[in-house]
């Protein structure tokens, strides 16, 4: 079995990697695989963009994936750190009253985030 620093390593290592390929794939839909409105402008017309087979929703897929692989990641990562978390965030926020406030709105705001897309309907036009 692996030393703690090792699987720490490996963790890290597999969310840069992760986090490193999420971004690649940003940018290439965002600058390469551009949507409809933006190959009307650079086009002309509406040509059909792919990149090694694959359009623009497959990479978004893929990103999604990563997505979810590296929410994995991280959630193991806090995981394995659990024990020093405690005593950084009392160090960084050193009133316990405070302290209490600042927790309770970080997680307020983390439910909102990862809530957010759940919270809307889209407009149907058409």
């Amino acid at each position: 079995m692996a030393d703690r620093q090792q699987v720490n390593f490996i963790l890290d290592a597999l969310m840069f990697l992760v986090l490193s390929l999420m971004a690649g794939i940003g940018f290439l839909m965002h600058f390469v695989l551009l949507t409809g409105r933006e190959r009307w402008l650079k086009y002309g017309r509406n040509v059909d963009l792919r990149l090694f087979g694959w359009d623009r929703h497959d990479w978004g897929a893929l990103h999604y994936y990563l997505a979810l692989t590296f929410l994995v990641l991280l959630a193991t990562h806090i995981v394995l750190h659990w024990h020093l978390l405690p005593r950084l965030f009392a160090r960084a926020v050193p009133h316990a009253r405070t302290r209490k406030v600042v927790l309770w709105v970080f997680l307020f705001l983390a439910l909102i985030f990862l809530y957010f897309p759940f919270l809307f309907t889209p407009e149907v036009r058409g």
